[in-house]
């Protein structure tokens, strides 16, 4: 099968708790992962829509190669220093062939 590809790399991110050396819990977003891909702003001005919540709010969609990763557990997105919250983590068809991460860009105040 021919690879996706891409031109641009994407961080994969989930959010964890650790305990520094005293004990006090520290929230942090940490990378898993670093993949080459696609983005493409998706927009929401088709006057088709598919009313699934999930895919509406997206702003951007990330399409790249299949890889072992537990994708529920992926939060974010980092790309190009820009941060992208995850809406929809798709692996179409189930083929093993590629994955459509559907983002939604998140301003500075949302990190």
């Amino acid at each position: 099968m021919k690879k996706v590809g891409g031109n641009i790399n994407a961080e994969f991110q989930t959010f964890s708790t650790i305990r520094n050396e005293i004990g006090e819990e520290i929230q942090q977003w940490a990378t898993v992962a670093q993949h080459k891909g696609w983005l493409d702003l998706s927009s929401g001005n088709s006057s088709y829509k598919s009313f699934n919540a999930k895919t509406e709010e997206a702003t951007h969609v990330f399409v790249c190669d299949r890889f072992d990763i537990d994708k529920a557990s992926i939060g974010r997105l980092v790309i190009k220093g820009k941060t992208f919250d995850v809406t929809y983590f798709d692996e179409p068809m189930e083929l093993g062939y590629h994955f459509e991460i559907f983002l939604k860009e998140l301003n500075q105040n949302e990190q």
